[in-house]
């Protein structure tokens, strides 16, 4: 299970929000992608802007709350980590160096959402 947990979909979820997190531009950019993508079509019960959580190992209740607020964001997710893929890209191009980040390896697929999806509602 621990392994699962460092490796499997709740692993690559928390390296993304640790990525999200260590910036304050990711964060402004992830405010900005929530504006344009999910406050237009967010319930009335649910508020404008979310920040990204966090889970630990020791409250579980926390990692759960971190996959629904996850799940609730994965549009915007998705698309600041396209938009990062697309910047590693364009600095590749102009022969520039740059680090390769992790967070190109780490992004979520369909099948881990649906797999996060399953795990959040048996809990």
């Amino acid at each position: 299970m621990d392994v699962w947990r460092r490796k499997g979909p709740c692993g690559d979820l928390q390296n993304v929000v640790k990525y999200v997190k260590r910036s304050s531009q990711r964060i402004e950019q992830s405010e900005d992608i929530q504006r344009r993508l999910i406050s237009p079509i967010r319930p009335a019960c649910k508020a404008e802007l979310y920040q990204l959580m966090e889970g630990n190992e020791t409250r579980w209740i926390l990692r759960d709350d971190c996959i629904e607020r996850a799940l609730y964001l994965q549009l915007a997710l998705d698309e600041l980590v396209e938009e990062e893929i697309g910047n590693w890209h364009v600095v590749r191009r102009r022969r520039q160096k740059a680090l390769r980040h992790y967070i190109l390896d780490e992004s979520l697929t369909t099948n881990d959402r649906e797999v996060l999806k399953a795990r959040y509602e048996i809990l």
